[in-house]
């Protein structure tokens, strides 16, 4: 199988590939065969970033830039809050960053993902890029209750609720983000990695 034939997966993480091995690794590394994966992670300042399609286990990963709402800087963060209620500059960002993103595409040879994995709320506004694929709204925590998360997240969260066909919960309690798509939701915990 190429990769003009594989069916590929576009999986929108919160966190980097070489962060922390949490849900969205573990995720990539039991999604079925034969599909390949595209891992779109947020770049972040100071670290190595992919900002060509690298090698990971089942496919690869990509680093686009974002607001940087968790940066380590509290200038930085505030400076990212007002920066993002200034739904233009949003826009601007989302454009960069969905033109990054088709490029990487493709020169991987992918003309058209078979679905798409929305973990970052930020990302929200690319799935509407990506019209006619099934999207899975994997809702990990409660990001408003987070320090320095913006208030128009909300909106993010209620645009990904409304694009996806299928919304993930990690626990009941979230349910209360996506109040008006509750028949879409099935709570899927988080397990125990018995390797580690």
């Amino acid at each position: 199988m190429t990769s003009q034939d594989s069916a590929w997966l576009l999986l929108f993480s919160l966190i980097k590939w070489e962060s922390l091995f949490q849900r969205p690794q573990q995720i990539v590394t039991h999604w079925p065969e034969p599909w390949k994966i595209l891992f779109v992670e947020p770049a972040t300042l100071g670290e190595p970033n992919a900002w060509k399609p690298l090698p990971i286990p089942r496919g690869f990963r990509l680093s686009i830039p974002q607001l940087p709402h968790h940066a380590k800087s509290p200038s930085l963060r505030t400076w990212a809050e007002r920066a993002g209620n200034i739904r233009g500059l949003r826009g601007v960002s989302d454009w960069v960053g969905m033109r990054q993103l088709t490029r990487a595409l493709r020169v991987m040879g992918c003309s058209k993902p078979k679905a798409l994995l929305l973990q970052n709320p930020q990302m929200a506004p690319w799935a509407q890029g990506f019209p006619d694929i099934p999207v899975i709204f994997d809702i990990m925590d409660d990001l408003l209750a987070f320090e320095g998360i913006p208030s128009y997240f909300r909106d993010l969260v209620l645009m990904g609720a409304a694009r996806a066909q299928r919304i993930t919960l990690t626990s009941p309690v979230l349910k209360k983000s996506v109040p008006n798509h509750l028949e879409k939701v099935t709570i899927l915990g988080n397990g125990v990695d018995f390797d580690h």
